[in-house]
């Protein structure tokens, strides 16, 4: 009898195990599911204001000022440490090395240096896991939570891997008034957010609070995070249907929240930076119809350093590109006279701080600042910052344009290299940091790419500033030249015809087709005639245009 019952117990044993390992491996296999669906749905963020009292927000504050010192010292012991690896002969030789196996493609070569660099930044502490260490006691020191300082730890680190890896010069550090970034690296162990009573209720840094709904899509988006909060099942039925029919559906879930500080106008103002799982709604006018509507069709885009042109069958335009209100050459006056009222203010007040020729002196150094000073620099500041936001909005109401004209955006490639080439000789150095091209070339690739879309750079040897469609013959021009005239007479503006050849691609996108310009031309030629006599009618003034 014992026997029997020690047998019935080995099978019943036998079969809970079977049942674990199917548990199990249902479990990896939901889990693997789930990370699929979550790595394909897309992701958007929305700012909110936060609903805080004088003391919290003085609280938010503190901890953030305590966050960007942390930071910052983290920051120069970490170049501490890479301006010693960088000074062994040994570290140099290798890279030199390295960057040569890499040009004649020797893998092997380049694996068994890799190794030895990377020993060398383990012995010199210039590796992740030194970096996230040294900021265990810099956080203590200053009573950081734990959270906030490995992700400020992983902050700093991308900047050590730009400079170990992608051509970076130096780490810069935070200037006092500026505030990081407050959030967790691990979703929801910083920042938490619930719903109570059918509210949203954040809880961080031991403080409790809620925020403020100023406009409809806002209003829109927050009562999707609601609903999936108060039912979570939202996201089970959206891994089935992706499972069944690999369909992704919006789940509106809150993946992780930040919180930004900022000085506006001289208040106190905290801002929750939410990441939302989907795409976003869709913005609407005060009637109820859709703010920006997409289009159908090519879109030719030439974008310069100051200035941007397109052409689509649909309409063609010349403007300068992120500006917004004032001119950004009227900024920049206003600006510099506040410059130059700061510098004689601040001589004037520590004339012992400089030298006989006028220069600053050596060393650490005690500056006495005055109360107009400060005044001018807040103003100084406040300039900057309603320049960059309005820089930001007129690219993105450009970019907005640009897709209603079309969803398929032809460009040339950003030449990064030949302008950072020319920066280093004073060249284009103001209109890139006033205008960004960059960031506005950016802007458009992820916009046609979120709106269904194609964004196209051709070639390198396109050359459409060069290109003549009526004998199909290569002509180099001067940067000076703006205005163009074509074997048969016409005369062209020189960005609105390398917009119109652009959009004159061929099937590949590699040439351009003279039979699509010869088809396209008059229609093209009316509307820059149209456009050119109202830019001159209106007056504007359009960077390196010509007018």
């Amino acid at each position: 009898m014992s026997w029997l019952r020690i047998v019935l117990l080995l099978i019943m044993l036998s079969t809970n195990l079977m049942d674990l390992r199917g548990t199990a491996r249902s479990m990896k296999g939901q889990a693997r599911s789930t990370s699929a669906f979550h790595k394909v749905n897309s992701r958007h963020v929305v700012v909110f204001e936060a609903d805080m009292d004088a003391v919290q927000k003085q609280h938010c504050f503190h901890v953030a000022e305590k966050l960007r010192i942390a930071g910052n010292e983290l920051s120069i012991l970490m170049m501490k440490r890479y301006d010693q690896l960088i000074r062994t002969k040994r570290y140099r030789k290798l890279s030199q090395l390295y960057a040569q196996a890499s040009k004649e493609g020797d893998s092997q070569c380049m694996k068994s240096l890799g190794s030895q660099m990377g020993e060398m930044r383990d012995q010199y502490g210039v590796i992740r896991e030194a970096c996230c260490h040294a900021m265990i006691s810099i956080r203590q020191r200053l009573g950081l939570p734990s959270v906030l300082g490995l992700t400020r730890a992983e902050d700093v680190w991308r900047g050590m891997e730009s400079l170990l890896f992608h051509g970076g010069k130096r780490l810069h550090l935070m200037p006092k008034g500026h505030f990081p970034i407050m959030r967790g690296k691990q979703a929801g162990s910083c920042i938490r957010i619930k719903c109570v009573s059918g509210q949203v209720v954040f809880h961080a840094l031991g403080l409790v609070f809620t925020l403020i709904v100023k406009d409809r899509f806002q209003e829109e988006e927050l009562a999707r995070v609601l609903a999936f909060l108060s039912d979570p099942s939202i996201e089970n039925d959206a891994l089935a249907v992706y499972a069944e029919t690999g369909r992704v559906l919006d789940t509106y879930r809150p993946c992780s929240v930040a919180l930004k500080c900022q000085v506006i106008r001289g208040r106190m103002r905290v801002f929750i930076h939410l990441l939302v799982e989907g795409r976003a709604v869709a913005k609407k006018r005060v009637d109820g119809q859709p703010r920006h509507h997409l289009g159908v069709g090519r879109v030719g885009c030439d974008i310069g350093t100051r200035s941007v042109a397109f052409f689509s069958p649909n309409g063609c335009g010349l403007d300068n590109l992120g500006e917004r209100g004032l001119s950004i050459s009227q900024v920049l006056g206003i600006e510099g006279r506040i410059r130059r009222k700061l510098e004689r203010s601040r001589r004037a007040m520590n004339p012992g701080n400089y030298d006989g020729d006028g220069k600053p002196m050596p060393g650490c150094l005690k500056w006495v600042l005055s109360k107009g000073y400060k005044a001018d620099r807040t103003r100084l500041r406040d300039i900057q910052r309603k320049l960059a936001i309005n820089r930001r909005l007129a690219q993105q109401e450009m970019a907005n344009h640009l897709r209603s004209l079309g969803d398929v955006l032809i460009t040339e490639r950003p030449n990064a290299n030949e302008l950072h080439s020319r920066v280093g000789a004073g060249i284009h150095t103001k209109s890139i940091q006033m205008h960004s091209p960059g960031q506005f070339q950016q802007l458009c690739k992820e916009k046609f790419a979120r709106t269904g879309g194609l964004y196209i750079e051709v070639p390198a040897m396109y050359k459409a500033s060069q290109f003549d469609h009526t004998d199909g013959s290569y002509v180099k021009r001067s940067l000076s030249q703006r205005l163009l005239v074509l074997a048969d007479g016409s005369c062209v503006q020189r960005d609105l015809y390398s917009a119109f050849l652009l959009a004159c691609a061929d099937a590949d996108v590699k040439d351009i087709d003279r039979t699509a310009c010869c088809d396209l031309f008059n229609s093209f030629k009316a509307m820059h005639d149209e456009l050119l006599a109202s830019l001159k009618e209106a007056g504007m003034k359009i960077h390196n245009s010509g007018f």
